[in-house]
C-alpha cells in the first residue's frame, strides 16, 4: 500500500509532535512489515522535518504542496491552528451579521477539488493520513485516516480559543473531515465517544473510530546528566527548584489559578515557590495573555519567583523537567495532557486537573486538582514541594504508567488499523467490510 501524510504545518505543540511520531510509526512498519510498500510525505517545508527526523525520511518522497489550492488549504489549517486572534474574531462576527445568520451560511459548503485527487493520485496515494483535521481531508477524494485530538470546540464552547464564538470552520472541517473518512483516530476511549457521540447521528459508525494515543516525543529521556542539568540551569538562570508549567499561553490552560497559588502559598503558608513558564505565543490571542499573566505577577508582586522563558528548543526540555520539583498543569481542557506523558518519561512528579479524560489518564501517578481553585492547586503545590517520599511515589507511579503509551504501543495499534484499511481498500464490495469506504471522486456534501 502506497501511503501518502500530510504532517501538521506548526513546528511545535502536541499535534506536531504526533505527526512526527506517525512518520517515525510508518518508517517502523515500512522495515518491518509488508504493509507499506512506500511513503509519500506532502510538506512545505521538507527541510524542517529532514532536521526533526534525519533518518526517518530515507527514501521517502517529500513533495511540495502543490497544486495551489492545496497550498492554499494548508495555509487555511495553519491558521486555524495557530489560532483566532481579535481581528479574526472581529471578522467573523462581521460576516455572520452580514450574512444574517451563523454557522454554514457564514462559510458554505465544502465541496470536492478534482485538482487535488489528481495530484495525489499523480504519486500513485492509496491512502492518506492526516494527522490533524486538515481541511483538504474530505475534498480530495482519496481514501483517507483523519486524527481527530479533541471536540473541544463543542465541550468547551465558553473558551473563545478553542471555539471562537461563531467560528463555524473548525466544526465543518471536523464533521466532514470525520464522517467522510476511512477511519478517524481519537485519543483515548472518552475521545472516541465524544466524536461518536457528535457525528454518530451523520452516519459515523463505531467501527471507523479507532483509539491511537499520544506518546512522548523521542528527544524526552530520563536519563539527563547532572552536567546536562547545569547547562540548561545556567542558560534559563534557573533555581534550585521549581515548578514547571510548558503550554502555550491561553485562557484555557487556566495559568490564572496557578499564580494566585504561588501567591497563596507565600502570603498564608510562608512558602516561596519559584515557577517556570515556557511555550509559544506567536499570534495575536496567545500574545495578549501573555502579556495579561506578566501584569499578574505583578499585581501579586511575584515577579522574583516567575520566569516566563518563551519558546523552548527540544534539546533543552529533558533538563527543564528532569530538574523541576513538579509539573503543574491546572488545565481546564482534557482529555489527554501531553505533559503529563512529557513529565512522567523525565521523573518529574505530576500535579493536574481533576477534570474528564484527564482523571482516567493519570490514574494515581499524580496529584489531582480543582482547577477552578486556587486553593485546591496551592495545597497540592505545598505537599509535594514539602514531602520528598510523595515525590519518589509519584516518580514510580509515573514511569509504571507510562509503560500503557509507549511507541512499541502505537506502532502496533496502527498497524492494526492499516490491516483494517488494506483489507476493506482490497475488498471487492467494500459495503460488505467492516470498514465501509466513502464514494470516491464525489461531491463532498
Amino acid at each position: 500500500m502506497r501511503i501518502g501524510i500530510l504532517p501538521a504545518p506548526s513546528p511545535g505543540g502536541g499535534v506536531y509532535q504526533y505527526s512526527l511520531t506517525m512518520l517515525r510509526a510508518l518508517r517502523a512498519l515500512h522495515e518491518s512489515t509488508q504493509l507499506i510498500d512506500n511513503v509519500v510525505v506532502f510538506t512545505p517545508d521538507a527541510g524542517q522535518l529532514r532536521s526533526a527526523l534525519p533518518t526517518t525520511l530515507e527514501g521517502w518522497q517529500t513533495v511540495p504542496p502543490q497544486p495551489p489550492s492545496l497550498a492554499s488549504s494548508i495555509k487555511s489549517s495553519l491558521v486555524r491552528m495557530i489560532g483566532a486572534g481579535r481581528a479574526r474574531r472581529t471578522w467573523w462576527r462581521f460576516r455572520e451579521r452580514l450574512v444574517g445568520s451563523p454557522g454554514m451560511r457564514v462559510f458554505g459548503e465544502m465541496q470536492a477539488q478534482p485538482e487535488l485527487n489528481d495530484w495525489f493520485r499523480r504519486w500513485g496515494i492509496e491512502l492518506m493520513i492526516y494527522p490533524y483535521d486538515a481541511t483538504i481531508a474530505p475534498q480530495a477524494g482519496v481514501p483517507y485516516i483523519f486524527a481527530l485530538h479533541d471536540m473541544a470546540h463543542r465541550l468547551y464552547p465558553e473558551f473563545r480559543e478553542l471555539s471562537d464564538s461563531g467560528d463555524w470552520e473548525v466544526e465543518q472541517t471536523r464533521r466532514q473531515g470525520s464522517i467522510h473518512a476511512t477511519v478517524v483516530l481519537a485519543d483515548s476511549d472518552l475521545g472516541r465517544q465524544d466524536i461518536l457521540d457528535a457525528y454518530g447521528r451523520w452516519g459515523l459508525t463505531p467501527d471507523r473510530v479507532r483509539v491511537l494515543p499520544f506518546v512522548p516525543p523521542p528527544y524526552l529521556r530520563a536519563d539527563v546528566t547532572p552536567s546536562e542539568r547545569q547547562v540548561v540551569r545556567a542558560k534559563y538562570r534557573l533555581p534550585d527548584r521549581y515548578v514547571f508549567y510548558p503550554a502555550d499561553f491561553s485562557p484555557h490552560k487556566n495559568h490564572v489559578q496557578l499564580i494566585r497559588a504561588l501567591s497563596a502559598l507565600r502570603n498564608e503558608r510562608g512558602i516561596t515557590v519559584p515557577a517556570v513558564f515556557c511555550g509559544y505565543h506567536s499570534d495575536l490571542l496567545r500574545t495578549d495573555w501573555l502579556s495579561e499573566m506578566q501584569n499578574l505577577v505583578r499585581r501579586h508582586r511575584l515577579e522574583s519567583q516567575v520566569q516566563f522563558l518563551g519558546y523552548v528548543p527540544e534539546e533543552d526540555m529533558s533538563a527543564l523537567y528532569s530538574s523541576a520539583t513538579m509539573l503543574v498543569m491546572p488545565t481546564y481542557v482534557g482529555p489527554t495532557v501531553i505533559p503529563v506523558l512529557e513529565a512522567w518519561a523525565t521523573n518529574c512528579p505530576v500535579i493536574t486537573s481533576d477534570i474528564r479524560g484527564v482523571r482516567e489518564q493519570v490514574g494515581d501517578a499524580g496529584l489531582l486538582i480543582d482547577p477552578r481553585s486556587f486553593e485546591s492547586i496551592a495545597t497540592a503545590i505545598h505537599d509535594v514541594w514539602t514531602n520528598e517520599t510523595l515525590r519518589t511515589s509519584l516518580v514510580r507511579k509515573g514511569s509504571q504508567r507510562l509503560q500503557s503509551y509507549s511507541f512499541e504501543t502505537f506502532c502496533r495499534d496502527l498497524s492494526r488499523v492499516l490491516e483494517d484499511v488494506q483489507a476493506a481498500l482490497s475488498a471487492e464490495h467494500p459495503e460488505q467490510s467492516q470498514i465501509s469506504l466513502p464514494a470516491r471522486g464525489t461531491a463532498v456534501p
